[in-house]
């Protein structure tokens, strides 16, 4: 988060940062929600889908607000968010986890199908950047969720992982708009 750059000496703005961060993050899902009913559930309302989940979204930020974090530099450098190793933290993680899970994995394979029926290049390679985004926060948040909260290794591993995957997901996105910028010149 862009706030840890400016606040990282002040560890209240940390603690409220991450609560504002799980308030975003369950807006966001309930709009990835809406728009998956939207898409592929339309007999339903799509606002059952947004509701549930800003909801759950809603309970989780609220639980998070309750964990007492000891945010702090670390010796690597990085920051330790002192995520105490208590109940709440990990039934917590646990709902923020099935919250990724019922809005990434549908989203994830409604592109997937979009991307095997289309055949428009065009389309193609945008559905696989959308599908690359999608598998890299899978993959984010799955590993914070273990690395970090299970197995309480050093939050440098943290930024080192976020690194990697990056460079790996903007290399794939060039690689496909090469692909379908050179398909569209042999098409013309």
């Amino acid at each position: 988060m862009i706030v840890c750059l400016f606040f990282v000496n002040n560890p209240e703005i940390l603690e409220k940062s991450i609560v504002a961060g799980a308030l975003i993050q369950a807006f966001a899902m309930a709009t990835i929600i809406y728009a998956i009913f939207y898409l592929k559930i339309p007999s339903l309302s799509p606002w059952i889908g947004f509701y549930f989940v800003l909801f759950l979204g809603t309970v989780s930020a609220v639980l998070t607000s309750l964990i007492d974090f000891n945010p702090h530099l670390s010796a690597s450098g990085s920051i330790d968010w002192g995520i105490p190793s208590e109940g709440l933290f990990f039934a917590t993680s646990v709902l923020r986890m099935f919250l990724f899970l019922i809005t990434f994995l549908p989203l994830l394979i409604i592109f997937i199908q979009q991307f095997l029926k289309s055949e428009d290049a065009y389309v193609r390679t945008k559905t696989f950047g959308m599908i690359a985004a999608l598998v890299f926060a899978f993959v984010i948040s799955s590993l914070d969720f273990f690395l970090i909260g299970i197995f309480k290794l050093d939050p440098l591993w943290r930024d080192i992982n976020s690194i990697i995957l990056s460079v790996i997901l903007i290399i794939s996105l060039l690689a496909s708009e090469l692909i379908c910028r050179k398909n569209l010149k042999s098409s013309q």
